[in-house]
């Protein structure tokens, strides 16, 4: 469920990027007058008359208090009114993409290498996203590895296999995977011959070349498929079967040794080959998005450690933090979602929930203002306690009207006892 700390009462306005009615023309009272009706998706501050407050009164001396309107479709949407006195902060925020955690085993891309000196390795992920299922005692996936014979790519080979399988156990019992694990090594790449092309399915062991090869593969030969002209940050993958071996192939295809991990696609001639004379090997554990649906499932990122026994001197690497990032839609989403209880959408055990208003765009990316006021209105009975409130108004990152709203809240919030900075995004 999407629910957010909230100390007072929380507003929330979703603005789209329209070309925006000049500040000086646009009303919000004649529909009819479409020049210069406040454009759709368009969020304009308003002055305690309650008409557009122009930039050169945009102080509390002319206007004690603002409200912030934002139009959708046919309706207008108001915040509540902010008085001038009473704002205690003003923040600006633009948009941040969010990622997913990388942790590296081995040889990460430039440098580290895996110890093969241990004939039994134990590897184990933890992870700490869930708060609900697994709140009481983390969820842990254990993964050995034998080898009588190991070496890097052994323990590389079968440790990136392992994680593969597993997370495609999930996915056939419906709970989603939540990392992806991937082979990385320092061996030069050197392009398919013929100019081949390389046909690959997400989550397929079967890769189709676009025509024979002048030297056929082989089993035992590497793969590298990528998008950086065969870089060493790019996955490799062993070649486990061919035509030759495996009659359930075709000519020009061969199965690797663990399930494509990237995008479904034909990869470019320049960004396949094979890869020789390599001396390390690595695994590269990277989170997946996880399943999201609006006041069901939460908007989380994977986040997971990693414990090694019997690894040695092996390099362990986290490449990347996981982010949430800020203004992603699913964040807004929810804000957006938990705001609307402060407008009687109250209910949040119904199925189907309420909507109520839901301004936000599958994939748009926002950058957020955010403004606080704290109501200290005098009370003869009890001392005073602030009651705070927050208004969250999420525009299109970089929308055309960014620079119009901001003409008119900068100079007012600068006039405010809080003397507050200017606010970008």
């Amino acid at each position: 469920m999407s629910v957010q700390t909230q100390q007072n009462v929380i507003n929330v306005l979703v603005g789209a990027n329209p070309s925006p009615i000049a500040t000086a023309t646009v009303q919000i009272t004649d529909p009819s007058a479409t020049a210069t009706y406040i454009a759709d998706g368009q969020v304009v501050i308003l002055n305690h008359l309650g008409a557009p407050m122009q930039p050169a009164n945009a102080n509390i001396g002319d206007t004690p208090y603002i409200q912030f309107v934002q139009r959708s479709g046919t309706e207008l949407h108001f915040s509540a009114r902010i008085k001038g006195t009473e704002i205690v902060s003003a923040k600006g925020k633009s948009y941040v993409a969010s990622q997913e955690q990388i942790w590296t085993v081995g040889y990460n891309g430039s440098t580290g290498s895996i110890d093969a000196s241990s004939t039994e390795y134990m590897f184990t992920i933890v992870y700490t996203f869930d708060d609900m299922m697994w709140s009481e005692q983390q969820l842990s996936e254990v993964y050995e590895i034998l080898s009588n014979t190991p070496t890097q790519q052994v323990v590389a080979q079968t440790l990136s296999y392992d994680i593969n399988f597993a997370q495609a156990r999930k996915l056939s019992l419906g709970t989603g995977a939540f990392v992806s694990a991937t082979m990385l090594s320092d061996g030069t790449g050197t392009v398919l011959t013929n100019s081949r092309t390389l046909a690959v399915v997400n989550g397929s062991d079967i890769v189709t070349l676009s025509g024979a090869l002048s030297t056929a593969l082989v089993p035992g030969d590497i793969l590298r498929i990528g998008a950086a002209a065969l870089a060493t940050t790019d996955p490799i993958y062993v070649v486990i079967a061919t035509s030759s071996t495996d009659s359930s192939l075709s000519s020009t295809q061969v199965r690797i040794h663990t399930y494509y991990q990237g995008v479904t696609g034909t990869i470019a001639n320049a960004n396949v080959g094979t890869v020789a004379s390599s001396v390390n090997f690595g695994v590269k554990i990277t989170g997946l998005p996880l399943t999201w649906v609006k006041d069901f499932f939460k908007f989380k990122k994977v986040m997971f450690h990693v414990t090694m026994a019997n690894f040695g001197n092996t390099t362990l690497t986290k490449t990347q933090e996981s982010s949430l990032g800020n203004g992603t839609y699913q964040l807004v989403a929810e804000f957006e979602s938990f705001a609307a209880g402060n407008e009687g959408a109250l209910n949040r055990m119904m199925v189907p929930l309420p909507l109520g208003r839901t301004d936000t765009v599958t994939g748009a990316t926002y950058d957020t203002l955010q403004i606080e006021s704290v109501d200290r209105k005098f009370n003869a009975v009890a001392g005073v306690n602030g009651m705070r409130y927050e208004l969250y108004v999420f525009l299109p990152d970089g929308a055309t009207q960014q620079t119009q709203l901001l003409a008119q809240l900068n100079p007012y919030i600068a006039s405010t006892p809080a003397a507050l900075p200017a606010v970008s995004l």
